[in-house]
Formats: C-alpha cells, sequence, structure tokens
C-alpha cells in the first residue's frame, strides 16, 4: 500500500514537469509572433545596407540637393572684363587662353542715347529740295539735303544731343516762316568686354584679377547672370 502511494506521487511530478514543460514552448513562438507581427510597440531598425536604392535616394536627397544647388548658384555667374578697343581686347584674350582660361570678346550695350534732328519735310523733286537748301543757305541757316530714308529730299537743320536746343532753334525758324519739326534719333552706345563663362569665370581668382589691375587699372569687373549676358 505504501509503494502505491509513492507511485502515485512519482507520477504525479512527472506530469507537473511536462505539463509546465509545454507550456513554456507554447508561449515562446506567440511572444516571437506578435513580435514579427508588429504588433510589438518597439520601432524595429534598419541598417543603410538594408535600404532599397529608393530609401536611399530619399535618405541623401537634402545634401545631396543643396549641394546642386550651390554648384548651380556658382556655375552661373558670369565674369566680365573690360571695355577695351580691339586690338588691347584680342591681346588680352590671347593672354588668358596661354593661362587655359577661355575668354570671348562680346559688345555690349552700354547705354542708349537719343539725338534730336531739325529738319523740313522732303520736297516733290530734287529741284524743289535744291532750291530750298539754297534759300536757307543764303540766310546762313546750317543744312543739308537729307538723300536716304524715309525723309529723302527734306532737308536736316542740325543734330542735337539736348532737347532744349533743338527747341529752341526749332522755334527761331518757325518765326522765319520754316515748318521745322524734331525728330528723336536713338542709338546704342556699345563697349567691348572679354566674356568668361560660368566654368572659367571660377578660374579668374581674386589673385589673377589683381596681376591684371596692376598692368591695366583702367578695366573693370563686372559679375553678371550667365542667362542675361548684356549687362
Amino acid at each position: 500500500m505504501r509503494w502505491f502511494c509513492f507511485s502515485i506521487l512519482f507520477l504525479n511530478g512527472i506530469y507537473a514537469v511536462w505539463h509546465i514543460y509545454t507550456d513554456n514552448t507554447q508561449v515562446i513562438p506567440k511572444t516571437m509572433e506578435s513580435s514579427e507581427d508588429g504588433d510589438s510597440s518597439i520601432p524595429s531598425i534598419k541598417l543603410l545596407g538594408e535600404l532599397s536604392s529608393e530609401e536611399r535616394d530619399i535618405l541623401m536627397g537634402n545634401n545631396s540637393a543643396q549641394g546642386d544647388k550651390i554648384e548651380e548658384r556658382k556655375s552661373s555667374i558670369c565674369k566680365y572684363i573690360g571695355p577695351f578697343e580691339l586690338t588691347q581686347g584680342e591681346q588680352f584674350v590671347s593672354r588668358m587662353y596661354a593661362l587655359e582660361i577661355m575668354a570671348t570678346l562680346t559688345p555690349l550695350v552700354i547705354d542708349k542715347v537719343s539725338e534730336y534732328m531739325l529738319y523740313l519735310e522732303p520736297s516733290a523733286s530734287s529741284d524743289d529740295a535744291a532750291k530750298q537748301l539754297g534759300e536757307l543757305q543764303s540766310k546762313h541757316i546750317d543744312s543739308y539735303i537729307i538723300t536716304e530714308g524715309e525723309l529723302n529730299q527734306g532737308i536736316s537743320l542740325g543734330l542735337f544731343k539736348q532737347k532744349p536746343l533743338a527747341e529752341q532753334l526749332q522755334q527761331n525758324l518757325l518765326s522765319q516762316g520754316y515748318n521745322v519739326k524734331i525728330k528723336e534719333l536713338s542709338k546704342e552706345k556699345k563697349e567691348l568686354w572679354a566674356y568668361f563663362d560660368g566654368e572659367n569665370s571660377e578660374l579668374l581668382s581674386d589673385e589673377l584679377w589683381q596681376k591684371i589691375t596692376n598692368k591695366s587699372p583702367e578695366l573693370q569687373l563686372k559679375n553678371n547672370p550667365c542667362e542675361s549676358p548684356v549687362i
């Protein structure tokens, strides 16, 4: 009887150990499944090598874009040195070429100048124009026949840089019975400059510019956006 009780207790102990072992092996996979399914509140960490190419581009995009913008700003500035007379400009470009810096001579519109011409309307024929010219010159009024353009066979009475002076002479001639008119003529004032594109502008260092001005102090340096080359 006593051995029977001991046997029962021994079997109960074995059953308890087996039950505890089987419960633990069932809990572990559930915990792992919870983590693998993304139910855990702990965020997952990926190494850079584990990212896709698109994810790496997004991650590195800001620094790359910022570098591109800086490079674009640098290359979008062009430089001009001048003004030159033709021979002087050609010699300067040759010296830059010897330094492996490319430059081209470019005429730039620096200013627009207006002049004012006093004139009489064209005559019906060259004979009429000549007759009218003789009359004006007999009164010591400077004049000549216009031989081309829309005012062909008209009479020019002078060209003035200041409009008030032209208007003053106009009133004087109107009082003498001449139907004098004023025509504004605009023309561009151009200068010859050496043009450096964005890449070659970077080669034009401050030290080199100092050497240029030491030799030719009358020259000027201008920076200008490359997309609008006329300053």
